[in-house]
């Protein structure tokens, strides 16, 4: 018996509806599985964390706390993984997709932090001081970065060498932070400059 167009057209949303839970269920299952992975490898993770497709070469050296959610394209890279190098995440943080920390020192990432996509965090600067000599030759510095809790980092946002980003800071999408930057307090551009302080509610 032919069924009439109108029963199979009602069926297509239900089975469309039906694949889309499926689907999202997987990702949910495959993000929670990820942490127990690299804890396999050598990484000292917490509980209740979720992973989209992060990268992480070398996971001894790297510490996440509790309840972290990091989307995909993450990726956190020790440029030293035996001679020291570290990446210490707290509690609660969101890292957003693109975002990269690339060390050779030691970073750290307080608890409560929003950082948003495509963020970069570099502790290495090159050396240039000698006009005749090639500067990939000239070799590098590094200097240790820090997050302290409760920072908001928009979108793009660079983070260079030395910098400390101090509690309850937020940083403007596109900004690149060279200096350090007080607690509550609010900056941007390029580079970074102070734009105003935060104020307690009942202030205002």
């Amino acid at each position: 018996m032919i069924q009439p167009e109108s029963s199979k057209t009602a069926r297509e949303p239900l089975h469309k509806w039906i694949l889309f839970r499926l689907y999202v269920h997987w990702r949910v299952l495959r993000s929670k599985w990820r942490p127990f992975w690299f804890r396999q490898l050598g990484a000292d993770i917490g509980r209740h964390n979720q992973f989209g497709k992060i990268s992480m070469p070398f996971p001894k050296g790297i510490v996440i706390g509790h309840n972290c959610l990091m989307e995909d394209r993450v990726r956190l890279y020790l440029y030293q993984p035996f001679s020291g190098s570290t990446i210490h995440i707290g509690d609660n943080n969101f890292i957003g997709s693109g975002t990269q920390i690339n060390i050779n020192g030691d970073f750290r990432l307080g608890n409560d932090c929003l950082i948003a996509a495509n963020c970069i965090f570099s502790d290495a600067n090159h050396n240039y001081d000698d006009l005749e000599t090639p500067i990939r030759l000239q070799g590098c510095r590094y200097e240790n970065i820090r997050i302290e809790d409760n920072v908001w980092l928009g979108a793009g946002v660079t983070v260079l060498s030395g910098v400390s980003i101090h509690q309850g800071a937020i940083v403007a999408a596109g900004a690149v932070v060279n200096r350090d930057i007080p607690a509550y307090e609010v900056w941007g551009g390029v580079p970074a400059r102070k734009i105003k302080d935060r104020e307690p509610l009942n202030e205002k």
